[in-house]
């Protein structure tokens, strides 16, 4: 119909429709038919008449105007032939190239959003700054969109409410989601599209510029949630009269008041928010927002890194600034206070006599001397507060001995941990955390020779010349075998006190008195757990010598933690279940030979726990008999596999089936049970504990556990029902069968 419009300006409507239909339908061939054959059968003769006359075709001519009428309606007909011959070709090429989906649009210029402004590009200046380029890059919706500045408006108010009303295409916030949603190179470049100046005059009258299309909600609304601000709303906003309000009806031509407003241009009216000289309060309180300000990498590889993933970036370089603080960037009141901490950490060098000034035919080259920096952070204290903490640290990889040096150091594990909570919790004890100031200062004098140059405030604090090669004699922050050192003073301190060490842990040491364990020390590199009883004066006046030997920081004793007392002897259970997916390290091919793995490493680190608890209880094992000690300490196995239990129950083991290195694993679990006297239970799914850690569902025994306080139980069951058969029989998980009328639970 366009093509035929531009043909003939002066044809009406009614012919125009009547000529597009009758060229559709005798030239769109649709499965070798045109639509008038499927229809009718038969294609339309000379005359256009379908159905054949009796008395054959008249004799009178086929239009009774006019030649010059004959050739307008043939041209207007060639013209609606050969619109639909390109518009048929067209279809084609689309349909080929997979682009046969349309973009929404039309054909006359008009504002498309609002959009949101994504990136501007920049150009290089030839004196090396960077200025505006032409093209601005927005977002709507799920479109990346590629325009110049002249294609650009801001949006009006009315725009911004029926864009955050939308519901559907939300214009997504992060950049990680508008790359995953918009794609990695998809975007619609209309840069090149300038308007004229008609058509942009004209897009700017919201009298000839038609509104966006809205849509009528045919559905129920879902109830919205009451912000905290509308919750917070006074009583005396909120009541007001019971009787209904009136309602002045309007006349027909009377126009209704609030629903339209002024038409004008958008720039002929400039909001009083949009000046940038008006103060806002947002901008004057320095308390309404925190600026959060990273250093942009200057390397190339720098930056590829950085747009590569700009969300870990961000969060790396914000792990980076929490642990050290750029002295020149702080404030004249922060620098006040650090060179504060500075003077404490000098003090501290100097009480330890940490470096020794050597006469100048004793002093060597500075390249083999290893320099000091100070480290600057922010500690946190435990009431939120934070305080400058200054160190200085040498410059360790300067070392000339740097791999020839130990750099193994032992610290407490978390197993060692718990069982001392648990030892203190069960022999009633009090538990004390000691925290050494300046740790590695306070250590025995450094072994080898090395030479350093320390920085300007100590040099001026000895007294020497700022870059005077000292020799060390402590084992300073920064060395790699620092903390070996300290391991080894406060080790050799702690066996001058008849403390024994552990082999299970070598950062933890007992005291025993007549073969009975009456007090427990653990570190982790400075802080230290002491446990013991307070009437006990020989283990008060051994805590009495460590606080005199070692200069202390923090001491607490009053800090309480929920832990179950054990009456009597003491039992560990390992509760043993299959990982989703592949956790464990490596790939198992059923689900039997996971049920397997995972019972032998239940049942390896039950053997771990079962020796170190024996060794804290009854004394220094005999290494060549480790399974001695483990027997000492009862332990039990629970499995919710069949396959597992079924094995391991028999008398004797047989390795068949199909999984042959599955049932030679299980060989070293039917050995523990025989060397050992570990124990095998079976329960049922829902009575599985581990299934909470080890499945990725509703973690339901987990918040059973919780709601019994801390408390779980082996479900004993003869005939091995599974969860689902005993949930049919109304059991509950937990519950246990009956037996002479009374029910276990």
């Amino acid at each position: 119909m366009n093509k035929a419009v531009q043909a003939d300006r002066d044809v009406s409507a009614e012919e125009l429709l009547s000529t597009a239909v009758s060229v559709f339908n005798q030239r769109e061939i649709v499965r070798g038919f045109s639509p008038a054959q499927h229809i009718l059968g038969v294609s339309p003769d000379t005359t256009g008449h379908y159905v054949p006359l009796a008395s054959g075709p008249e004799a009178e001519p086929i239009l009774n105007n006019s030649v010059e009428e004959f050739k307008r309606e043939a041209l207007l007909r060639a013209e609606a032939e050969k619109g639909l011959a390109e518009w048929n070709a067209q279809q084609r090429i689309q349909r080929e190239s997979n682009k046969s989906k349309k973009q929404p649009g039309t054909n006359q210029g008009r504002f498309l959003g609002p959009a949101r402004v994504l990136a501007m590009e920049t150009r290089k200046e030839e004196d090396g700054q960077r200025r505006p380029a032409h093209s601005i890059w927005c977002v709507r919706g799920r479109s990346l969109i590629k325009c110049s500045p002249e294609q650009l408006r801001p949006a009006s108010q009315r725009e911004e409410l029926v864009e955050a009303l939308s519901e559907q295409d939300a214009t997504p916030w992060t950049f990680t989601r508008l790359a995953e949603e918009v794609g990695g190179n998809q975007y619609q470049d209309i840069s090149r599209e300038v308007p004229s100046a008609e058509e942009w005059m004209r897009a700017q009258d919201p009298l000839q510029e038609p509104p966006p299309t809205r849509h009528r909600i045919t559905t129920k609304r879902p109830v919205t949630e009451m912000s905290p601000v509308d919750e917070q709303m006074p009583d005396d906003l909120e009541s007001g009269t019971s009787q209904p309000s009136t309602m002045r009806r309007t006349g027909p031509g009377e126009p209704q008041q609030g629903l339209h407003t002024q038409a004008s241009h958008w720039w002929q009216e400039v909001r009083q928010s949009a000046w940038l000289a008006e103060h806002t309060s947002f901008w004057t309180d320095d308390a309404s927002a925190v600026e959060v300000a990273i250093e942009m990498p200057e390397s190339r590889r720098g930056l590829e890194t950085m747009t590569k993933d700009l969300q870990n970036y961000f969060v790396g370089a914000l792990k980076r600034k929490a642990i050290e603080v750029s002295e020149r960037r702080l404030s004249p009141g922060d620098r006040e206070k650090f060179q504060e901490a500075k003077g404490v950490e000098v003090k501290n060098f100097i009480a330890a006599q940490a470096f020794e000034i050597l006469p100048e035919h004793l002093k060597p080259s500075k390249d083999q001397a290893v320099g000091i920096r100070w480290i600057l952070t922010w500690k946190v204290k435990e009431d939120g507060s934070v305080k400058p903490k200054a160190r200085a640290v040498l410059l360790g990889y300067q070392d000339p001995g740097y791999e020839h040096r130990a750099t193994t150091a032992p610290v407490m594990t978390r197993q060692t941990r718990q069982l001392m909570l648990q030892l203190a919790a069960n022999r009633r004890w009090r538990l004390m955390k000691g925290d050494v100031s300046g740790a590695f200062l306070q250590g025995r004098e450094y072994p080898t020779t090395l030479f350093c140059v320390p920085c300007d405030e100590i040099c001026q604090a000895m007294g020497i010349a700022p870059g005077t090669i000292t020799r060390l004699r402590k084992a300073c922050y920064g060395l790699v075998d620092a903390p070996l050192e300290w391991y080894k003073t406060v080790a050799t301190f702690f066996a001058s006190l008849n403390l024994e060490r552990l082999w299970s842990d070598s950062c933890a040491w007992v005291w025993r008195k007549d073969g009975e364990v009456r007090g427990m020390i653990s570190g982790h590199v400075d802080d230290f757990l002491f446990g013991g009883s307070e009437g006990d004066t020989e283990w008060q006046g051994i805590l009495q010598k460590i606080r005199e030997h070692f200069k202390w920081g923090d001491w607490d004793k009053d800090h309480k933690m929920l832990i179950t007392r054990q009456e009597g002897e003491t039992h560990f259970y390992a509760w043993v279940d299959a990982a989703s997916q592949n956790r464990i390290d490596r790939v198992c091919r059923s689900p039997g030979a996971a049920e397997t793995a995972a019972a032998v490493n239940g049942e390896d680190m039950l053997y771990y726990v079962r020796y170190q608890w024996s060794e804290m209880i009854y004394g220094r094992p005999h290494l060549r008999k480790p399974n001695a000690s483990v027997t000492r300490v009862p332990g039990c196995v629970i499995t919710d596999s069949r396959n597992v239990y079924d094995k391991l129950a028999t008398a004797m083991f047989s390795i068949n089936g199909a999984e042959k290195k599955a049932n030679i694993e299980l060989l070293g679990l039917k050995e523990a049970q025989e060397a050992t006297g570990v124990i095998l239970r079976w329960v049922h799914s829902e009575a599985q504990i581990a299934n909470a850690l080890t499945k990725a569902q509703n973690h339901k025994e987990l918040e059973l556990y919780y709601r019994m306080q801390h408390q779980w139980r082996i479900v004993e069951d003869e005939e091995m029902k599974s969860a689902r058969k005993r949930k049919n029989e109304g059991l509950e998980p937990l519950q246990g069968p009956s037996k002479l009328g009374e029910a276990n639970s």
